[in-house]
C-alpha cells in the first residue's frame, strides 16, 4: 500500500514537472520570437526614419534655386550637377527603404544584414557606381578596388564585407530588390529638356518673355470655348500665356525643332504639325512670333491670316519693325496688304527681348489683324 501509494506520488510529481517543462518551453519559444520581431520592426523603423529624413535634402537638389535663374551654360552644367546628386540620393533612399520592407518580412538577406545606416549603404553603393542609377557593375573593379585601395574600404569591412566576393554577393543581393530609377516628375524632364537647349543653335527662336507673352494674349482677347493656333511654338511661352489668361481655349501648337516639340509635348500641349506654312485651318484666334530673318515675319503673318483665322478671327502677332519703311520686298507688299486689311500696331516697349531666355535687343512691335 505505501509502495503503490510513493509510486503514485512520484508520478505525480514526474507530470508535474513535465507539464511545468512544456509550459516554459510554450512560453518561452513565442517570446523569443517576439523579441526577434520586436528587433526587426525597430531595425525597419530606423532604416524608414532614416531615408524620410533625406526627402528635404533631395528636393533641395532636384529643385535647386539655379533653375530659375536665367540660364547659361555655366548654369546649366551646375544644374546637371546637383540634379545628379538628387537622383543618387533618391537610389540611396529608396534602398533605404526596400530594406527596411525585408526587415519588416523576415526576408533580409543575411549579406546585407549589418547595412542599417545610410552611410553603410552608400559605402556600398559607391564602390560600383550604382549610386549613379547604374544597374551594371563590373566585377573586375570591384576586385581592382579591393586589391588597389583596401584602406579605403574600412566601412565596407565594419559590416562584414571584407572581400571582393563579399562586395559582389552584397551587390547582387540588392539588385534583387528591384529598385527601379525614380522616374523623373515632369516638371524635372522639362527642366532638363530646356537646360539642353541652352547653346544650341536654333534659328531665329527668340521665345517671348512673359510680360510680352502677356500683352499677346490680352490683345487676343480669347474667350473661353475659342480654338486658338500657336503656330511658332519655341518652348511654351506664348501658350503658357494663353492658357494663364483662358484655361477653357482650346489650344494647338506647331513648332518646326524636335527638341523643342517634345518640350512642349511634356508641357501637355496639342502638337499639330512641325511648319505653319504648311498648315490650313479655321482657328478663332492666333498669336505668333515669328522668325524675322529676311522677311519671313510677314510671309509667315500673311499665311496664318490668309489659310488659318476663321471670319470674325483675330491674328496676334510681335513682329519686326522693318515693313513699316522699307520699300524692298517683301516688306514693302506686306505694307501694302497690312493696309487693306485695316491692321493695326503698337511699339512694343525698347529692349522688351532682353529678358528672353536668348537676349536680343531687336526693336518689335506688336500687330492686330481682324478677318470680317
Amino acid at each position: 500500500m505505501f509502495l503503490r501509494a510513493t509510486m503514485q506520488l512520484n508520478l505525480f510529481e514526474y507530470k508535474s514537472r513535465t507539464a511545468s517543462s512544456t509550459t516554459n518551453n510554450l512560453l518561452t519559444l513565442p517570446t523569443r520570437n517576439l523579441n526577434y520581431l520586436a528587433a526587426n520592426t525597430l531595425i525597419a523603423k530606423k532604416l524608414r526614419e532614416t531615408a524620410d529624413g533625406m526627402q528635404s535634402e533631395i528636393n533641395s537638389k532636384l529643385n535647386s534655386p539655379i533653375m530659375e535663374q536665367r540660364q547659361t551654360q555655366r548654369r546649366a552644367f551646375m544644374a546637371e550637377a546637383i540634379v545628379a546628386t538628387g537622383k543618387r540620393l533618391q537610389t540611396i533612399q529608396g534602398y533605404l527603404y526596400k530594406l527596411a520592407d525585408a526587415w519588416d518580412d523576415g526576408t533580409v538577406p543575411p549579406i546585407l544584414g549589418k547595412i542599417r545606416t545610410k552611410k553603410a549603404l552608400e559605402s556600398l553603393l559607391g564602390i560600383t557606381g550604382l549610386s549613379r542609377l547604374e544597374k551594371e557593375y563590373c566585377p573586375k573593379e570591384i576586385y581592382a578596388s579591393w586589391k588597389e585601395h583596401k584602406e579605403l574600404l574600412t566601412d565596407l569591412t565594419k559590416i562584414g564585407i571584407t572581400s571582393a566576393e563579399l562586395t559582389i554577393e552584397a551587390i547582387d543581393a540588392l539588385l534583387e530588390f528591384n529598385l527601379e530609377p525614380p522616374e523623373p516628375p515632369t516638371i524635372l524632364k522639362i527642366q532638363g529638356l530646356q537646360r539642353k537647349l541652352i547653346g544650341k543653335v536654333i534659328f531665329d527662336y527668340f521665345p517671348s518673355p512673359p510680360p510680352v507673352a502677356r500683352r499677346v494674349v490680352e490683345k487676343a482677347q480669347i474667350q473661353p470655348g475659342e480654338t486658338v493656333l500657336e503656330p511658332h511654338g519655341g518652348s511654351g511661352e506664348l501658350c503658357d500665356a494663353v492658357l494663364e489668361f483662358c484655361p477653357d481655349a482650346l489650344l494647338e501648337v506647331v513648332e518646326i525643332d524636335f527638341d523643342l516639340q517634345n518640350l512642349l509635348i511634356l508641357k501637355g500641349y496639342n502638337l499639330v504639325g512641325s511648319d505653319c506654312l504648311k498648315l490650313t485651318g479655321s482657328y478663332n484666334k492666333i498669336v505668333a512670333n515669328p522668325p524675322f530673318t529676311k522677311g519671313a515675319d510677314c510671309l509667315h503673318v500673311r499665311h496664318l491670316y490668309e489659310q488659318c483665322l476663321a471670319p470674325k478671327g483675330r491674328l496676334v502677332s510681335i513682329m519686326s519693325p522693318a515693313w513699316l519703311k522699307n520699300n524692298r520686298n517683301p516688306y514693302k507688299d506686306f505694307r501694302n496688304w497690312f493696309e487693306l486689311m485695316n491692321g493695326k500696331y503698337e511699339h512694343l516697349p525698347e529692349g522688351s527681348f532682353k529678358t528672353s531666355k536668348r537676349y536680343t535687343g531687336v526693336s518689335t512691335i506688336l500687330i492686330t489683324l481682324d478677318k470680317y
